[in-house]
This record gives C-alpha cells, structure tokens and sequence, in this order.
C-alpha cells in the first residue's frame, strides 16, 4: 500500500467461505473453540504466483472420516477430499464467542478444496463439550481462488 493508506488489498491464495451461526433459543450460546470441514470431490489447484506455483493445504488435509455422536451419523458419506480447520474463537481479545439468543454470528474460513460438497460445523465449549454438529450438503460448489462465498445459516439448536 501507498503511504498513508487506509486500506490494504491482497490476493488470497484459497476461495473463503463465509459462515453464519444462527441461535434460535432464547439463551445465548457460549463457543470456545470450533472444528470446520469441508469436503469437496477435488483438490485445491496450485495457485501461480509471478511464475511460482503455491499448493495450499491444512494440516489436517486428505479424508476424514464423519463426526459427531455414535448413532447420529445417518446415511452414506461419499469420502474423497477435505479440509479440517479449528479455531479457537475470541471476542476483543477474550476467549469464546456468544452465538446470542435469538442472534446470529458470522466468520470466514479459507477453503483449500476445490469444491464443496458437505460442510460441517462442530462448536465446543471451554471444558471441551460438543455444543453442536451440523452439517449441509451443498449442490457441489466450484470454487475460485480469492473469491468469498456465502454459505447459507446453520440453525446451531
């Protein structure tokens, strides 16, 4: 950026994924740390960069087997390529988030799939306990590099 800018832009390396957790309860929900999944039917393609090639990958990266708990796994999963990524969520610099009573919060994720089949969420408290797991399946999304995609909500209750 020139001196004295206000604002600074750059090229991603992966697409992004913005992501909505909706609370429809009448209490707020407190998440300390999160698990994303993403699972696609293809592997990121390199990106090039000024004659360089860049490959971009988690380092939870390839299959995954499903989550969540015994007996709530229901139906086939086509296994092929995804990404884990998990965050530890911060509100101001303090640990957790609250998803607020009838409220809604938002965050972005890097993706480094090169489509999106199924997306998972699984959210945590401090001590460690599944809040939620939920999943989507998405009519296989394409996905380019440095380009933001908007997810539809998830209903975390």
């Amino acid at each position: 950026a020139d001196a004295n800018a206000t604002s600074l832009y750059f090229d991603h390396l992966t697409a992004g994924l913005r992501l909505t957790l909706a609370n429809g309860s009448g209490t707020g929900i407190a998440v300390d740390h999160m698990k994303v999944v993403v699972q696609g039917t293809a592997a990121a393609p390199a990106v090039t960069i000024d004659g360089v090639n860049y490959t971009v990958a988690w380092a939870v990266q390839g299959p995954t087997t499903p989550n969540g708990d015994v007996g709530g796994i229901v139906g086939d999963r086509e296994v092929t390529y995804s990404s884990e990524m998990n965050f530890q969520m911060q509100t101001s610099g303090t640990a957790g988030v609250t998803v607020p009573a009838g409220g809604n919060i938002q965050f972005c994720v890097p993706a480094t799939v090169g489509d999106v089949k199924r997306l998972s969420v699984t959210g945590y408290d401090a001590a460690g306990q599944q809040l939620f797991a939920k999943s989507k399946v998405l009519d296989t999304l394409d996905l380019a590099v440095n380009h933001m995609y908007n997810i539809p909500s998830f209903n975390i209750n």
